[in-house]
């Protein structure tokens, strides 16, 4: 896993998990989410494609074959929370499951994500990214001397296909604010990733869609 943040991500999220210490959450939220993938999405039909993902450092690592993972300096109320089962994914009780069937066999779409967890959301604070991970693994291209080395060459180490973070916040109502990348491949053989940030506001237990030209995602986040 390798995060990756600016100086001001990184300073706007020590300053959040402060204010958290000092303060209960204010609600507690059942959150699924399944991301998919687009088959038929053409290469540089993204807006924006950069040779590595670019999302928050400092973020929860969802519990899947592991416990959840804090970022460095969490507060009390984080610890607190994860002790209470947050961010601690299941697949019990999931409800797109016969959604997604039915979009990978319309060869349309692959299913990269399927979880269910529960987090707390803190009235009218910003709520700590979630990291997420998932499609299937894609080896770290390699540069030797300037070149980068072709891809049946020796490689010493994978990374996920899909890779990002979803935060979820509460003031007025919920919003969930995606920042997704999926790896490509272009025309000259370079391997490259694509955003997506994507901000929705959520009413208590709908599903919501949220569209880009390489993922979707599926959400329905309920008390």
């Amino acid at each position: 896993m390798n995060f990756r943040a600016t100086p001001l991500r990184r300073l706007a999220l020590a300053v959040l998990a402060l204010g958290l210490s000092a303060q209960a959450f204010a609600g507690w939220y059942q959150v699924e989410v399944m991301i998919i993938a687009h088959n038929s999405t053409a290469t540089g039909e993204s807006s924006r494609e950069l040779p590595y993902p670019d999302y928050p450092a400092d973020a929860v690592l969802l519990g899947i074959a592991e416990a959840p993972h804090l970022p460095e300096q969490a507060s009390t109320a984080l610890q607190e929370a994860v002790a209470n089962g947050g961010w601690q994914a299941g697949t019990d009780a999931l409800t797109l499951t016969e959604m997604g069937r039915r979009m990978t066999e319309s060869s349309k779409y692959r299913v990269l994500f399927h979880q269910r967890w529960r987090q707390p959301v803190d009235d009218g604070a910003m709520a700590v990214p979630v990291y997420l991970e998932g499609g299937e693994p894609t080896p770290v291209p390699v540069v030797l001397n300037g070149d980068l080395l072709p891809d049946d060459a020796p490689h010493p180490a994978t990374e996920p296909e899909l890779q990002g973070t979803l935060q979820l916040s509460l003031s007025r109502s919920l919003q969930v604010d995606t920042d997704l990348w999926l790896a490509g491949t272009n025309s000259e053989g370079m391997r490259y990733f694509s955003p997506m940030r994507e901000s929705r506001r959520l009413g208590e237990g709908e599903l919501h869609y949220l569209d880009s030209p390489r993922l979707g995602v599926l959400i329905r986040v309920t008390p």
